[in-house]
């Protein structure tokens, strides 16, 4: 729960400074203590406790930890200057936790008639203060507005896949990801990632073809349990035939076939999938084309 600092302190800085409300504040102290003499003997029995703060009302808990998530802050405050995010940019950054306490406090000063000192915000939410995060500004969010982005913390191999727990990585929650404008995406993280991923939207199963560095249209090829096979360490590839000009776009789907089948068939016995010539299903395997991910991993300091 949060729970804020006992406002008698507030009171009392402000009568050693206000001659004229003392009295005021004299007068309230002692209604307060004669209303309160007769349950002392009471509460002194029962090994009672003045409490040294009172409840925070809960859309005030709320508000407080939507401001430590940045929740409402302008753009403007988090990128003051436009050159400092131009398109196809990517910016990692990390949170001040002073600045989020500032801002904090502002919030409950708007509230109180008294300056509200350090001791005096809150703690204890249970949303989880972010430490660092980023922002992305590119068609690319436009184009995928449901971008999934992903973030793990350990040593992770260049090759590794970090939802593998044989891969060391330990998952970064994410408290906030939100586009801030249509181009722009803003994350959050509980904690500062060793990886982060930028992955296309998962929803379907997609059946393709990609590219190698040379810009050739080729199939990679899949091992029986799904994996990408390999070749000399590179990825094992095909390359796609054509019906007409490779420009029309148009597969070959017969020649495709016997050539997936005889790249297949020259795999190691232990690794060789279905004949993709002889069922679609295994022809399907072996143009199975999952999201495109983007990998960004954070560089040891000197």
């Amino acid at each position: 729960m949060h729970t804020l600092a006992d406002p008698a302190a507030l009171l009392a800085r402000h009568t050693a400074a206000h001659p004229v409300a003392a009295a005021r504040a004299a007068d309230i102290a002692a209604a307060a203590g004669a209303a309160g003499a007769a349950g002392a003997t009471t509460a002194a029995a029962a090994g009672a406790a003045v409490p040294a703060y009172v409840a925070v009302p809960a859309y005030v808990a709320t508000r407080l930890d939507q401001a430590a998530l940045l929740l409402g802050v302008p753009i403007s405050y988090l990128v003051p200057d436009p050159d400092l995010l131009p398109m196809e940019a990517l910016r990692f950054f990390v949170v001040d936790p002073d600045w989020v306490a500032e801002l904090q406090r502002g919030m409950l000063s708007a509230g109180s008639p008294e300056p509200v000192g350090p001791d005096a915000v809150p703690t204890g939410g249970t949303g989880g203060a972010p430490t660092s995060g980023l922002l992305l500004r590119s068609v690319l969010v436009q184009q995928y507005p449901r971008l999934a982005v992903r973030a793990w913390t350990g040593t992770i191999a260049a090759g590794a896949n970090p939802d593998d727990p044989a891969s060391g990585a330990v998952p970064v929650p994410l408290l906030r990801a939100e586009l801030l404008t249509p181009s722009v995406l803003f994350c959050l993280f509980a904690s500062t990632p060793d990886l982060v991923a930028l992955e296309e939207p998962h929803g379907m199963v997609r059946l393709g073809v990609r590219r190698d560095t040379a810009g050739n249209p080729v199939a990679a090829l899949r091992r029986a349990d799904g994996a990408p096979a390999t070749s000399g360490g590179a990825p094992a590839t095909v390359p796609v035939p054509f019906r007409g000009t490779a420009a029309d776009g148009v597969l070959d789907v017969t020649a495709l076939a016997a050539a997936l089948s005889a790249a297949t068939a020259a795999l190691p016995a232990a690794q060789r999938p279905p004949d993709p010539a002889a069922t679609s299903s295994a022809f399907a395997l072996q143009l199975l084309h999952p999201p495109s991910r983007q990998r960004y991993s954070r560089q040891a300091g000197p």
